[in-house]
């Protein structure tokens, strides 16, 4: 990935916040590397990076339970899956830029349980 000069940056001078910068990327189920990867680009201070990170946490989990909703899956589903279905939907998952472990967690989750959050977040 080419990094650009700082002037050619920004149009303003002056950087993005690092809400602004990550905002976007956990609806697109982007993974943890890649946030970190577009605050470095951003030029984005460790502090600010450390709060966005946190606040991504939660939006990716709400990400894969809207995924989860879309393909019926989890405690969504209307049945259990079967062996082949669940590899198919962890894939699924996973394709979309969800880890294993969140795609794990939803996809063997029985119907009408939800997941419990890592690090005792909320659910919304």
């Amino acid at each position: 990935m080419r990094v650009r000069p700082r002037s050619m940056r920004w149009s303003s001078g002056w950087p993005p916040s690092a809400m602004s910068t990550t905002r976007p990327l956990p609806r697109r189920a982007s993974v943890r590397c890649r946030v970190v990867q577009e605050l470095d680009i951003a030029g984005i201070e460790e502090a600010d990076r450390d709060t966005a990170l946190s606040d991504t946490r939660q939006e990716q989990w709400q990400a894969a339970n809207n995924f989860a909703r879309r393909r019926r899956v989890g405690p969504y589903a209307t049945q259990p899956l079967a062996r082949e279905d669940r590899q198919k939907q962890i894939a699924a998952f996973v394709r979309a830029g969800h880890d294993f472990a969140t795609a794990a967690l939803w996809v063997d989750s029985p119907p009408d349980e939800f997941p419990p959050e890592p690090e005792g977040q909320e659910q919304e």
